[in-house]
């Protein structure tokens, strides 16, 4: 009987991909027919082959090398519906997660083909009826924060950094609080201080602390944040990654795809918040380092929001990304936001209008799990103590 059943669901899945990509060339008044409209729409993408079997069941026992053959030649999906959210009147309105196929490896070894993947995974959202679209994690860095797909959809874009910046703000400010540290105290650093969401951070954050070291591996775009903040006796810059060993605080954003901070780069009672998607803290650092914190950013919750789609997220739980997306939904903008640099002055707006969206910072975790106020306690002594 089990059998019967996982025959039928794979059926059902595949037949709900046709659908996919058949209405992506019909004209939208018929699609309507087909599948309900949504007003927004969040792109994600696996991070891995193994996220492949959280939509497709029985891809858990096929070879990676044909997995990576099928999803190279297979198109966008509408991965879950979203429902729950309403807009500042009051007002029920649908979304929907689409899904981009390519993992990031692939995305990056391919990327004109994961170009045109993600555009069609817009224009995906553009013919379900969305007017504003959340380009997730890899799909925003592909694309250059969005801005190679300006003049090519007729859907308003953000790639979710504004918000992104908002949260690993508040991320700071949160934990040093309850540590009982300082901000003005203390040395912090951040790991790719040039791009989208580190120059942001770096832009806010610098004139609150003691020190700001900045790394990042690109000598011009960081030499051009440096001229941007203008000439600060409290900032220092790196291209190496070893020097964030003398931060109280290190912030990590960049668009690597794999491990950037492991044990050896950190000492003694810093707290690491890792705002990278996939991230770059080693799950080393939480198994063999008791002394440190490592928190991961990037994650809003917000009551009664629900879809069906695994992304690794609890109830009521939503990415940056979709949570700027939502944001913008609640005021009825549909246009560009958060497309190429982050401004910071879109990250002081959204921390405002969160609050009325009604969306707030997600409980602390990593990937060992939640980080409860025992954890933290547990962690202030030791600082207390060394």
């Amino acid at each position: 009987m089990h059998g019967i059943f996982n025959i039928l669901n794979t059926a059902r899945l595949f037949l709900h991909a046709l659908r996919d990509l058949v209405i992506r060339f019909l004209p939208r008044g018929l699609v309507r027919l087909i599948i309900a409209p949504g007003r927004f729409a969040f792109i994600v993408h696996p991070l891995s082959f193994k996220d492949a079997g959280k939509k497709y069941p029985f891809a858990g026992k096929l070879p990676e090398s044909f997995i990576d053959i099928w999803t190279r030649y297979y198109w966008p999906i509408v991965g879950s519906e979203i429902t729950g959210f309403k807009t500042k009147r009051n007002e029920e309105v649908r979304g929907w997660i689409i899904v981009c196929p390519l993992t990031p490896r692939q995305m990056m070894r391919d990327q004109p083909l994961a170009r045109r993947k993600i555009l069609q995974s817009v224009k995906l959202a553009e013919k379900l009826g969305a007017e504003i679209v959340g380009l997730g994690a890899f799909t925003s860095i592909l694309t250059h924060d969005g801005t190679d797909l300006i003049g090519k959809v007729k859907v308003g874009l953000t790639t979710g950094n504004a918000y992104a910046v908002a949260l690993l703000i508040q991320n700071v400010i949160k934990i040093a609080e309850k540590i009982g540290m300082e901000l003005k105290d203390a040395t912090v650093a951040i790991v790719g201080a040039a791009g989208s969401v580190g120059s942001a951070c770096t832009r806010i954050l610098s004139e609150k602390v003691r020190q700001f070291i900045l790394v990042d591996i690109d000598r011009k775009a960081l030499e051009s944040l440096i001229v941007t903040l203008g000439i600060r006796s409290n900032l220092k810059s790196y291209l190496e990654v070893d020097v964030v060993s003398t931060a109280d605080i290190v912030i990590v954003a960049t668009s690597a795809m794999g491990t950037i901070i492991t044990p050896s780069h950190l000492s003694s009672g810093s707290i690491i918040i890792d705002g990278s998607q996939p991230k770059n803290v080693s799950k080393e650092v939480i198994e063999e380092r008791d002394d440190v914190l490592v928190i991961e950013s990037g994650v809003a919750k917000l009551s009664g929001i629900n879809y069906k789609l695994d992304i690794g997220l609890r109830k009521d739980e939503v990415y940056a990304c979709l949570g700027e997306v939502l944001i913008l939904t609640w005021k009825d903008r549909n246009r560009n936001y958060s497309i190429g640099k982050v401004d910071p002055n879109h990250v002081h707006e959204i921390l405002v209008e969160e609050k009325q969206v009604g969306l707030s910072l997600a409980d602390f975790r990593n990937s060992g799990g939640i980080i409860t106020d025992k954890d933290i306690e547990h962690f202030k002594s030791y600082r207390l103590s060394h």
